[in-house]
């Protein structure tokens, strides 16, 4: 392809692409071979479910290798190791790999693997689980960094608190319903929505980028006034009660 430059990442992935769907012979050490689910090449459990993967909810290890998305990579382009299909394999069964990454803490399953956040990816916690999966030990590490959002907070049971970095409101205002609607990329949206998945935000930037996709007036307001009202109230009140002790004692 004369679009592409020798060497380029995106040159290492066709090259990948071509050899693993037929049309090109690997005969050279710099080239890899056909990719395989199991990075020894051996057999794995072709009947189970990979929720998750890729977004897509009925994904079999079976399926795999028959599509080219999983040849995409995650660091290294070119690399049989680094592709979404060998970094699934503790799925599948194969001999010497297990998951380095779990999603949840204590290496269960998130209880609602169905619940979905909706402000930033729009996916459900059996994908997050999935990217987790993929991760190596350094990588995990870094987990929320790489996904500017921690997904182990949103989908699983006796985490740490939210990393306290961002809040959807401006300073002062407080969202005063949270089941009012909002549109967005990903379809209506409650401000209560945005609120919990904001409040798992680990940096600053990804905060400020994510509040001003949003018109935050729809949703704050400012909580200095709601406790003014409030203090309205009880002055109003007590102003009664002492009218009326007045009266009484005047009646009297």
């Amino acid at each position: 392809n004369g679009s592409i430059e020798e060497g380029s990442e995106d040159c290492k992935l066709l090259q990948l692409l071509s050899i693993q769907t037929g049309c090109c012979d690997s005969d050279t050490a710099d080239v890899p071979k056909v990719c395989s689910v199991c990075p020894d090449g051996g057999p794995y459990m072709l009947g189970v479910d990979i929720p998750g993967a890729r977004g897509r909810p009925d994904m079999k290890c079976g399926d795999l290798e028959g599509d080219a998305s999983f040849l995409d990579y995650m660091a290294t382009p070119g690399d049989c190791s680094d592709t979404f299909l060998q970094r699934s394999a503790a799925w599948c069964g194969c001999a010497g790999t297990e998951v380095k990454c779990p999603l949840c803490p204590d290496g269960s399953r998130p209880p609602d693997p169905f619940k979905t956040e909706k402000v930033l990816y729009g996916w459900d916690c059996n994908v997050f689980e999935y990217i987790h999966s993929l991760l190596n030990d350094p990588e995990c590490h870094m987990a929320d960094e790489i996904l500017e959002f921690d997904a182990a907070a949103f989908c699983c049971l006796h985490t740490a608190d939210s990393p306290g970095i961002c809040e959807f409101c401006p300073e002062g205002k407080t969202v005063t319903d949270p089941e009012k609607l909002i549109s967005s990329e990903y379809g209506p949206l409650t401000c209560g929505d945005i609120e919990e998945s904001m409040r798992l935000i680990p940096t600053a930037r990804s905060c400020l980028f994510t509040r001003n996709k949003f018109d935050t007036d729809i949703c704050c307001s400012s909580s200095a006034a709601s406790t003014t009202s409030n203090k309205s109230i009880l002055r109003l009140h007590w102003m009664s009660v002492i009218f009326m002790s007045a009266v009484v004692l005047t009646v009297s």
